[in-house]
């Protein structure tokens, strides 16, 4: 069975520091834990992608201190600050939505705290960028307006940044399962995915599918 871990969802590398030492503490043996966590590789073109937005619009004549460019430019440097500082736990601990994450440490830190088995699945693809970049914006305040604007121009930049990643990292966040115990009973549980993205000058063509075997 899947066991209520009593954390928040603020860290895996939190989560890794309270478990290091009683790792068997957090679920009952075979037990698991599920966490959806920021995706850093995503995150890092994203707002690679929205500042070259921001230079074309403003040298198309949108002020720089209007107040959504300047509330966008300063997203973009929270990110980039984060990002900049990643790993560096100090620093990070005084800011806010500061964690972002890459498979490989999630891996380690999970073994660090005594996970025997990890997985790290795709959650909400997204390869044209919009509908997370929407989110965020609205998140920050900005018009409908600048919204649909910039989304408008997102077409012209994205494939530049967004194509480069991987199929399974073309997404904000990830879905993290980890399993407790030496146990061999699950040894089939890992989720299995596979996705086909086409992308034409008419748009994306995403096809695939994903399951797990939950108990």
């Amino acid at each position: 069975m899947t066991a209520a871990i009593p954390y928040s969802r603020e860290s895996i590398y939190a989560l890794g520091k309270m478990l290091v030492n009683t790792p068997y503490s957090a679920a009952k043996p075979n037990g698991r834990a599920f966490f959806i966590e920021p995706a850093l590789p995503f995150h890092r073109e994203l707002i690679a992608v929205l500042a070259d937005i921001i230079a074309e619009l403003t040298s198309d004549g949108i002020a720089f201190d209007d107040p959504g460019v300047v509330r966008i430019v300063n997203w973009i440097a929270e990110v980039s600050c984060n990002i900049a500082h990643h790993g560096c736990l100090e620093f990070l601990s005084t800011r806010e939505d500061k964690h972002l994450f890459i498979r490989s440490e999630i891996e380690e830190i999970a073994g660090t705290a005594g996970f025997t088995r990890v997985a790290i699945i795709p959650f909400d693809i997204d390869p044209t960028g919009e509908p997370t970049l929407r989110t965020y914006l609205h998140l920050c305040g900005i018009d409908q307006t600048l919204v649909d604007r910039v989304c408008q121009i997102l077409p012209h930049y994205g494939p530049k940044y967004l194509s480069q990643l991987k199929p399974e990292d073309q997404l904000s966040s990830y879905l993290l399962c980890f399993q407790n115990g030496s146990s061999t009973k699950w040894s089939k549980w890992e989720p299995r995915f596979q996705f086909n993205i086409e992308r034409s000058d008419k748009g994306v063509k995403i096809e695939g599918w994903a399951w797990q075997l939950c108990h």
